[in-house]
């Protein structure tokens, strides 16, 4: 086992990037295909909720690749051919943005502070 795969959690990390690369090219490969269905709208849904848990909830290696991951399945030409034509599945992605960008500004704060640097509160509070 690498060093850097040497824990139980570590390797737990990497199946799940894996997990998260292949989901990705199969969306992004037959999406035209799944947007044919009813219940595409809920999959592509539950697709961009488990991104946003990875990003939210998981350490820099895995929230990097779900992101990495979003990015790959949306830049295949039936991803893009599919989300133009459907405001639903576009203003999900948007909806997913919304999400992590409010998730970053309120622990800007933190990151703030835990640097060291000085920063007046009303620069925090005009971020938030």
């Amino acid at each position: 086992v690498h060093y850097s795969r040497d824990t139980a959690q570590k390797q737990w990390d990497e199946t799940r990037v894996f997990a998260l690369r292949a989901i990705a090219a199969m969306i992004g490969e037959f999406i035209p295909i799944m947007n044919e269905s009813r219940e595409f709208p809920k999959a592509w849904a539950k697709f961009l909720k488990h991104i946003e848990f990875c990003v939210l909830n998981s350490n820099s290696e895995v929230a990097t690749n779900a992101i990495l991951s979003l990015k790959t399945a949306m830049t295949y030409a039936g991803t893009i051919t599919v989300i133009e034509k459907s405001r639903v599945v576009w203003g999900m992605v948007l909806q997913l943005y919304v999400n992590l960008t409010k998730d970053a500004i309120s622990r800007a704060p933190r990151l703030f502070v835990s640097t060291g640097s000085k920063i007046q509160e009303e620069e925090v509070e005009r971020w938030i």
